[in-house]
């Protein structure tokens, strides 16, 4: 529940590894999306003024999200195509000691889960890199302990993988941390 951990986690994923193991190596960035649209989805057909800030004629959605992104909201990121615009360790920790010095020993043993079909070689391979470049991101505390854990969490049929996530008839009935 806390906001910096939960800033810790986006840029903690390494999603052009994880890509790789669908389409491989070699388009592993170059099919990698940063929002939910394009950013040359749309330009703007005249100057705007937003709040003393002017988007030039021409300037394109992609341009507009990005200006809020890093000026607004302070998150350092690229939406545009083809790299992984958030990917970013030592982000994840910045945000990561934060939320360790708001919850103190509150914040104990955390242990993500992440439900993937294990009937598929491409979300066994995903959710491993995904499981790795979250750990990694993390890093290890003065112990040598993984200061985040991540739990894979195999499903043995399409009905279950479903069924705990996509089909989950509300965010409380989901059964899992990362789907």
């Amino acid at each position: 529940m806390n906001a910096n951990f939960r800033k810790a986690l986006q840029p903690a994923w390494d999603r052009k590894t994880m890509n790789g193991v669908s389409v491989g190596e070699d388009l592993a960035s170059k099919s990698l999306r940063n929002m939910y649209t394009a950013p040359e989805f749309v330009f703007l057909d005249h100057d705007v003024n937003f709040e003393g800030h002017t988007f030039a004629k021409g300037s394109s959605y992609g341009d507009c999200v990005q200006y809020f992104l890093s000026n607004v909201y302070g998150r350092e990121c690229n939406v545009k195509d083809g790299l992984d615009g958030w990917y970013n360790k030592a982000k994840t920790q910045e945000y990561y000691n934060k939320a360790k010095s708001e919850l103190g020993d509150n914040l104990g043993k955390v242990k993500l889960e992440i439900v993937y079909y294990s009937g598929s070689q491409t979300q066994i391979g995903q959710a491993q890199a995904t499981k790795l470049s979250i750990e990694d991101s993390f890093g290890k505390n003065d112990k040598g302990e993984l200061n985040v854990e991540v739990v894979l969490i195999g499903t043995a049929n399409l009905d279950d993988y479903y069924n705990a996530g996509y089909d989950a008839p509300s965010g409380e009935a989901g059964c899992y941390d990362l789907f």
